[in-house]
């Protein structure tokens, strides 16, 4: 109940949960479980685990699913990787690697391209994700820790460990 902040359930799902991404629809949400090295659907009505992809490889920590929701991109920490699964049928369709523990991810709206922040690093790197390769690694310094990406003004925002919020801004139309 988001008008009282009254909790409504609760899920168990192990060790360390990170990352959360909701379907379009709202009935389902998948969940990073990075202790567990899983991601697990969620039914939100029941509140219940439909199902653990096999294909989220080891640490997976932040997600991202595509507006179909046929795709999700994960980062896996300890791997240094991103990976893209098809979630219809639970395969990997490609995975790279980014840099030194990875963590958040941000889609830009014509999901031409994902932002990878990593950590260790101190980069941020921009992955085609028609072929899972990287387009542009960018220093920020630092320990970049969060991202976002703004449709609207094609803004990429980034915070950083060290107290900064980071913008670029992304120019190229479409790396497609």
């Amino acid at each position: 109940d988001t008008e009282t902040l009254t909790e409504i359930g609760r899920v168990d799902l192990g060790r360390h949960p990170r990352g959360v991404a909701i379907t379009g629809d709202s009935s389902q949400a998948y969940v990073t479980v990075m202790g567990a090295e899983r991601i697990d659907l969620i039914d939100l009505e029941t509140l219940t685990v439909v199902s653990s992809l096999a294909s989220s490889g080891i640490t997976p920590r932040h997600i991202v699913l595509s507006s179909d929701d046929a795709t999700l991109f994960s980062s896996n920490h300890l791997m240094n990787t991103v990976r893209m699964i098809d979630v219809r049928d639970d395969t990997l369709i490609g995975a790279v690697r980014t840099g030194m523990q990875t963590r958040s991810l941000a889609l830009a709206d014509d999901e031409a391209s994902l932002y990878v922040v990593n950590y260790l690093d101190g980069t941020i790197s921009k992955v085609k994700t028609a072929d899972m390769s990287i387009v542009q690694t960018i220093d920020v310094g630092g320990r970049p820790i969060g991202i976002a990406y703004d449709a609207l003004t094609r803004r990429l925002w980034v915070a950083d460990y060290n107290g900064r919020l980071i913008v670029f801004e992304d120019r190229a139309v479409s790396d497609n």
